[in-house]
């Protein structure tokens, strides 16, 4: 969840930072002053980006998390036919496991763990 505001705090550090800098070196600016005030200024919009970019994320999450969901749910419809011919393999096996675990026969996992005692 962290991401936006990491990104934004890398991106204000490094922009500012980089302008900042730049103006430094065409005003003939000693090099100690130039390190001094890129180091300051780096860290000073570096938390500031960090904290805009929690902000922007804590106001936009619940709108996006329905959007997400939404196109997440009419993807993965189960009507969709293409998504069923795509993961059909997958679906049957499912089906095959739950069907034994519901009828009490071993699983998959527990004929493994015997025929591994057997050897």
């Amino acid at each position: 969840m962290s991401r936006l505001s990491l990104i934004m705090g890398i991106f204000f550090a490094t922009a500012v930072t980089s302008i900042i800098t730049l103006m430094a070196v065409t005003s003939n600016v000693s090099n100690q002053t130039i390190l001094y005030r890129g180091t300051v200024i780096f860290f000073i919009f570096g938390f500031l980006g960090t904290f805009f970019g929690s902000f922007l994320e804590v106001m936009f999450m619940p709108a996006w998390d329905k959007h997400e969901t939404a196109n997440l749910q009419k993807e993965v419809s189960d009507n969709d036919e293409e998504f069923k011919k795509e993961i059909g393999d997958l679906l049957e096996e499912s089906e095959i496991k739950l069907n034994q675990s519901e009828s009490g026969t071993p699983t998959d996992d527990t004929r493994l763990g015997t025929a591994m005692d057997g050897q």
